[in-house]
């Protein structure tokens, strides 16, 4: 990888911003529920458990390991 390839790759593997907006909700849903003794909750129609909010969080980490907002392309979400 050369050195001007770096921002377009660190573009292209970010998380775009509604995927880390529901990953905000889906970890946020599941922390709630966790503080109310629960395994398991509902955010909308999704069931949340370990394992969403595991992969929620892992999204929210690439994001800022990457620290680069994503603008979707057009015709891409």
């Amino acid at each position: 990888v050369r050195e001007d390839q770096v921002k377009s790759l660190n573009l292209g593997y970010t998380p775009a911003a509604p995927e880390q907006a529901a990953a905000k909700n889906l970890l946020a849903a599941y922390e709630s529920a966790v503080a109310l003794g629960q395994g398991v909750t509902l955010d909308g129609d999704r069931l949340v458990d370990s394992g969403g909010a595991l992969r929620a969080r892992n999204v929210l980490e690439l994001a800022a390991a990457y620290g680069v907002p994503r603008t979707p392309v057009a015709g891409q979400t």
